[in-house]
């Protein structure tokens, strides 16, 4: 089974903050708290490094960027291959999928969607 982490420490805010590995990798894995004030979460520790699960939105899109991935609003990451319409009126932009559901887009990143039919409403 692979996994992929986020250094424990030394990041930069950089990919090369992740890292994906192998559970033969994993020596032992520990519920540590990433920050002061935070919730423990599972702590991978391997011969070559001590590495967090992806627990944030953020971290998510840097790693998944490369698969057409990219965060729309300040609650989601959307994978942009999927959207088929934008609906847009005064009061809200939202990003609609092959079976219906949808996210919003805050007005701020409607650029990273220009290429993908929009819709009036």
């Amino acid at each position: 089974m692979k996994f992929t982490g986020v250094k424990a420490e030394g990041r930069t805010g950089e990919e090369s903050d992740f890292c994906t590995f192998d559970s033969e990798d994993v020596n032992f894995i520990v519920m540590a708290n990433p920050t002061k004030h935070s919730d423990k979460q599972p702590l991978f520790i391997t011969n070559f490094g001590r590495f967090y699960q992806i627990g944030t939105l953020d971290g998510l899109a840097i790693i998944l960027e490369k698969l057409g991935f990219t965060k729309l609003d300040s609650i989601n990451v959307v994978n942009l291959n999927n959207i088929v319409s934008i609906h847009e009126d005064l009061s809200f932009v939202h990003a609609y999928f092959k079976n219906g559901s949808y996210t919003s887009i805050s007005r701020k990143n409607l650029h990273k969607v220009n290429h993908i039919p929009r819709k009036t409403i």
